[in-house]
């Protein structure tokens, strides 16, 4: 139990730092400049890492489901970028780490049941975003840090961009969970295959296939570091199911404080409510999910 909630809360801090990075990687590179390279850096490295351990082998069922979780991890991480892209991360961390939460809606329409509580946990969460958005006000001020936007879109704009990454992400959670013959390794290269062959059809349409100078270390940071948090994360389910989730959905709070911190995003009171009401929600559906 204790290595579980070190790896699940190291998790935790490593995907909050992709969220911090995911600012200078959309501003700096383009959304499609940066879901190509990223993707290229990610999936490089899991497929580097599976090798040794042989081509990947498994059923058309499985091959089936991970198209499934290929076109929602493509979606997911494009429509992220896009949302932080001229949006506070402070705003689209804590809506898109819902996930889960819609991971478990998706299972209870195909047949598991849903407890009060875990009721209880989405209705709080949809409270906060709606608090978020509704403070918003009709075009958000820019930050003041290095990465800063001048003009951000209007905050209900960033938080429907946001609720469809944790919808496509939410696909991701559920779909995945249904893949059993093939290694972490693989279905980390196999996934990040899809927002690969996305971000070059973007950057092809839009002419631009290179980002500038300055974005390649991001660029770089991010494709590792949240290939890392995946995989840091299934070693913690394997070794508790129940204490790793709860220890990961630290994840949005920390990267809530450090885009206050390191990115000097500024949020009103009314969105910082609605930040620690959907914080409470995850909190919640993750203590829900491991009883």
């Amino acid at each position: 139990m204790i290595l579980a909630l070190v790896l699940g809360s190291t998790a935790a801090l490593i995907w909050a730092t992709s969220a911090l990075l995911s600012a200078p990687v959309s501003r700096l590179a383009g959304p499609s400049q940066g879901l190509l390279w990223t993707s290229v850096i990610g999936c490089g490295t899991a497929v580097l890492l599976a090798i040794p351990s042989g081509l990947p082998d498994t059923s058309a069922s499985d091959w089936a489901l991970m198209v499934l979780v290929g076109a929602g991890y493509l979606m997911g991480v494009a429509l992220f970028l896009v949302a932080v892209n001229k949006g506070k991360v402070s705003l689209v961390t804590p809506i898109v780490a819902c996930d889960g939460a819609i991971g478990t809606l998706i299972a209870a329409a195909t047949g598991t049941s849903v407890t009060a509580s875990v009721a209880l946990a989405l209705a709080i969460m949809v409270s906060g975003i709606l608090l978020i958005t509704v403070a918003g006000s009709a075009q958000e001020e820019g930050g003041a840090g290095r990465f800063a936007v001048a003009q951000m879109r209007p905050a209900a704009l960033t938080a429907a961009l946001a609720a469809g990454s944790a919808t496509a992400f939410g696909v991701v959670f559920f779909t995945t969970s249904e893949v059993d013959g093939l290694s972490p390794l693989w279905m980390a290269a196999i996934a990040r295959a899809f927002p690969l062959a996305g971000g070059l059809a973007g950057s092809l349409k839009g002419r631009r296939l290179l980002p500038q100078r300055d974005a390649w270390k991001w660029l770089a940071a991010f494709g590792l570091i949240d290939t890392l948090g995946y995989l840091v994360y299934v070693w913690a389910a394997r070794e508790d199911s129940a204490i790793a989730p709860i220890a990961a959905s630290q994840y949005a709070a920390l990267a809530v404080l450090g885009a206050v911190l390191v990115l000097r995003e500024r949020l009103s009171r009314v969105q910082v409510g609605g930040v620690v009401v959907l914080l409470t929600g995850i909190a919640l559906i993750a203590s829900a999910e491991s009883g």
